[in-house]
């Protein structure tokens, strides 16, 4: 056990090669089985990944048909490394870990080295097999694997057309351009005319809906990708109504995606809640976390969908055509119900205009002292996935504008070591990689008593959040 300890000391060696060093002396025994191969591997992380109540319920079905009761999570493992020589486990710690400390795998120039499409295919597919089940769509399959860099834009917007969102599979999101001012917004959307949205302080979802002969199928995916369809059933019914499903008044023939935020309305005040009271009306893979002491239920409040996009209806492709198309679909599409179901508010803006600055920052004002989340400016013109970083989204928020962003002090109470991090880091010896931030929670006391004052941790920073000068700086 000694040699396992010594990854903690300050100069010790990471934990994955600590057990290498204790695992070396067995390699010249004989392995108990056939050499293991990563579709192997592949297959045990999903029975370990289908025993957590926040894995999806497609991977959950897909482990229960095949293997029927599960199997012990270290059962699987044991089997796994007593069949690894000692530098396999080496690596297979830093897999499931995801450290692969000290060999670096950047992975968008890992999946363009395969194909130089593969990193754009899997923004728009949230998945690896999405993704790569597009490479045989007949324009990708006829592009070389790695053209000439001249080529490639040319290459990228001619398979943008093969494009398709494909109802059950998550379309990922476009990138956002953060505006860093209003002077920097009007650089980013040029001249274009845009579409000025209420970006809501809600929980962003996609929702896909198919009609079959058995009936109804809806399946909510959240912003992470993950299948959220069960721990939001509270909104199941305002988007049957909103949409008309199973009505002769159902504009939707065969499929649809759409996009949209939820929130909590409250009926007394007519208004949309903060974002905070979400947690007590959806759970998070049927728990209610972090909403132990929150206060009980308000019969007045409830859940609400704002819609603000669609992508796929029936056999039309919209993620092709411009948002003043897609907008105006789905408006005609979706039935507003007060307090249930709505379209987002938006405003358009000429940025050719001369006025259009001005206007922006009449706008914004108005945002700020209405208490909105953001605004988000798209083109009225421009497709909903495009490659082409000019058509990009826009989101205009207050925290992004120095001077502009909420304060409040903190202060470094503590720290704490990861040798793993040190290595990582690769700036010498440190004695701390991590620090504790604090607020005060006796703030008013400390002004007219001698009393100490008494923190709350509220976070940890580390190499992931701050720069290397700062961490040598509080070393």
């Amino acid at each position: 056990m000694g040699d396992l300890q010594r990854w903690k000391a300050n100069d010790g060696p990471e934990f994955a090669s600590c057990v290498e060093h204790v695992m070396i002396i067995t390699d010249c025994e004989p392995r108990l089985g056939p050499n293991v191969t990563l579709d192997e591997i592949d297959e045990i992380l999903d029975q370990i990944a289908a025993s957590s109540p926040f894995s999806s319920v497609t991977l959950k079905e897909r482990i229960k048909h095949k293997y029927g009761q599960s199997i012990q999570r270290d059962s699987l493992l044991l089997r796994l490394f007593r069949r690894l020589r000692s530098s396999e486990v080496k690596w297979m710690i830093r897999m499931l870990s995801k450290n692969y400390n000290p060999a670096q795998v950047p992975e968008t120039l890992a999946m363009s080295e395969f194909y130089f499409l593969l990193p754009d295919l899997l923004r728009f597919q949230s998945t690896i097999h999405a993704a790569v089940d597009f490479l045989d769509a007949s324009t990708i399959r006829c592009m070389p694997i790695q053209p000439a860099a001249d080529t490639r834009d040319g290459l990228r917007e001619a398979a943008r057309w093969e494009l398709k969102p494909q109802v059950g599979t998550m379309a990922a999101r476009p990138i956002y351009e953060k505006a860093r001012s209003i002077r920097h917004c009007c650089q980013l959307a040029s001249t274009r005319r845009m579409s000025v949205e209420r970006k809501y302080d809600g929980e962003h979802y996609q929702i896909h809906v198919a009609l079959n002969e058995s009936g109804t199928c809806i399946k909510i995916f959240s912003k992470s990708g993950r299948d959220s369809t069960i721990d939001r059933i509270g909104i199941h019914r305002p988007l049957r109504d909103s949409l008309g499903l199973n009505t002769i008044d159902c504009k939707i023939r065969k499929q649809c995606i759409l996009e949209g935020e939820l929130l909590v309305w409250n009926d007394d005040y007519g208004r949309i809640e903060p974002f905070h009271k979400i947690r007590k009306y959806v759970k998070r893979s049927g728990r209610r976390l972090g909403a132990a002491r929150d206060s009980p239920v308000d019969l007045s409040e409830h859940l609400m969908i704002m819609f603000y996009d669609i992508l796929l209806l029936d056999d039309t492709l919209y993620v092709r055509d411009s948002h003043e198309t897609r907008r105006q679909q789905l408006q005609s599409l979706v039935r507003r119900i007060p307090g249930l179901a709505d379209v987002g508010f938006r405003e358009i803006i000429e940025f050719s205009s001369l006025t259009a600055a001005e206007q922006l920052s009449e706008t914004f004002a108005r945002a700020i002292a209405k208490r909105w989340e953001s605004l988000v400016l798209k083109g009225c013109d421009d497709p909903y996935l495009s490659f082409d970083t000019s058509k990009s989204f826009i989101k205009l928020k207050k925290v992004y504008i120095p001077g502009l962003g909420d304060t409040v002090d903190f202060v470094v109470i503590g720290g704490s070591r990861n040798a793993n991090d040190e290595q990582e880091l690769g700036i010498g010896k440190l004695w701390w990689t991590a620090f504790y931030i604090a607020c005060a929670e006796n703030r008013r006391e400390l002004g007219y008593s001698s009393s100490k004052p008494r923190f709350r941790i509220v976070d940890v920073v580390n190499r992931h959040s701050i720069s290397k000068d700062d961490i040598v700086y509080l070393n």
